[in-house]
């Protein structure tokens, strides 16, 4: 069992839970028992947080959303298997270089594009050293800025059996905060130390708000949030959003 059969099951679940028609190749890579133990979850969190109803399933083809909810509003939902962990931006956060620079060239007013992967990785890390705070706001807007966003964990342990006590966590659309670099911190500090994982850290804390991992192996750059270091650095009140 993996995250993305979890991540589907949990959007079956919520079509389901609504009657929203769901593809039957969509719906085979999900795993029912898994789609069950989101029942009573879905209807605590729709309803006590006010989200509309879904109308539409739009996960496939790499929609920006999942589903379409009723007065214009979206979606997105993401998943963990265990503890509130990591999650990736849609389109961009675990993109080819090919794709990653494609989707990045303009809104970082990127001239040239390497044509080896070698020099691509090279530039992506001067890009992340140098542009952080840009760089976080596009990930921001790519994970954060639908009208709803819905994190489930805890779906299963360590052995993969199922908890039947998922959790959730539920941002409503916010734009991305403003990112200070001075309070920005990397655990690798040079292009020569990273090799392939570099976490990001914000504040005087130093909590972890992402990772970024460059594939030494295979064409892939990734960037996840971590879900628990945001939440924690929201509440701690040193990262302002404005609604």
């Amino acid at each position: 069992m993996n995250n993305e059969q979890i991540g589907i099951s949990a959007e079956i679940a919520i079509a389901d839970f609504f009657n929203v028609p769901i593809s039957s190749d969509y719906r085979l890579r999900g795993i029912p028992c898994v789609a069950d133990t989101f029942s009573e979850i879905i209807k605590t969190v729709f309803y006590d947080n006010n989200i509309p109803k879904p109308v539409k399933h739009v996960a496939e083809h790499q929609s920006d959303v999942d589903f379409l909810l009723d007065y214009g509003k979206t979606l997105s939902v993401k998943t963990n298997k265990q503890g509130l962990g990591k999650a990736a931006p849609q389109k961009v956060g675990q993109a080819s270089s090919k794709t990653w620079f494609s989707l990045m060239a303009s809104k970082l007013n990127i001239t040239k594009i390497p044509s080896t992967y070698q020099e691509k990785v090279v530039i992506f890390k001067e890009l992340v050293y140098s542009r952080i705070d840009e760089l976080l706001k596009i990930y921001w807007e790519n994970m954060f800025e639908c009208d709803y966003f819905i994190q489930f964990y805890n779906v299963v342990d360590a052995n993969d059996n199922l908890t039947l006590s998922p959790k959730a966590i539920i941002m409503k659309k916010h734009k991305s905060p403003y990112w200070d670099r001075s309070k920005i911190r990397f655990t690798k500090s040079s292009i020569a130390e990273w090799n392939e994982s570099n976490t990001v850290k914000y504040g005087h804390q130093g909590i972890s708000i992402g990772e970024f991992q460059v594939h030494n192996n295979r064409d892939n750059f990734k960037f996840r949030f971590n879900m628990a270091g945001i939440e924690r650095i929201l509440k701690s009140g040193e990262l302002h959003i404005d609604n």
